[in-house]
């Protein structure tokens, strides 16, 4: 049987597991939208229209689609990329 503080410290691995596998994701896809904002800015531009304009996203996750903390976070990813390719160009 095992006890508290051994599935304590399991449950605390895979946590810490899980958020190294989220950041790792997150880096990617800012990298990817990065480049896309890069390369291609009209598609970049496109994207970012088509995603707001999508229920979740204007809702903030309140119409069950998305979690609102995730829309927000979208939102941000892609106001930081956008803002940083308005500095830029």
């Amino acid at each position: 049987m095992i006890d508290d503080q051994t599935r304590i410290l399991a449950l605390e691995a895979r946590l810490d597991e899980a958020q190294k596998i989220l950041m790792a994701h997150d880096l990617l896809l800012r990298g990817l939208l990065a480049h896309l904002a890069v390369r291609e800015p009209e598609a970049f531009g496109q994207l970012a229209r088509t995603l707001t304009a999508m229920k979740f996203f204007r809702d903030g996750g309140a119409g069950g689609e998305l979690p609102r903390e995730v829309a927000q976070e979208i939102r941000e990813i892609l106001g930081e990329i956008g803002s940083s390719l308005e500095r830029r160009g």
